[in-house]
């Protein structure tokens, strides 16, 4: 974006360019505002899929939490 900015200043106006430039720069606005817009969707899953998710995430969680304190000894089984 910088990089020509000294070129820019010293280069004659021409309509022409500029027209060309502000429809690639309205082209490049559109593609990011596509890529970044939020429609409600995270990871492009459903509610019911990032749910199932997010419960699987957090049973692994749980699980290797309970893992890591038993190897440790921090908690011991009544069952042993």
């Amino acid at each position: 974006m910088l990089d020509n900015l000294r070129n820019q200043d010293s280069s004659p106006f021409n309509k022409d360019e500029e027209d060309e430039n502000n429809a690639e720069d309205s082209d490049q606005v559109a593609i990011a505002k596509k890529t970044w817009s939020f429609d409600g969707k995270i990871l492009g899953l459903k509610s019911q899929q990032l749910f199932i998710l997010l419960l699987m995430l957090l049973l692994a969680v749980c699980l290797l939490g309970t893992m890591l304190l038993l190897v440790t000894g921090k908690i011991v089984p009544t069952f042993f």
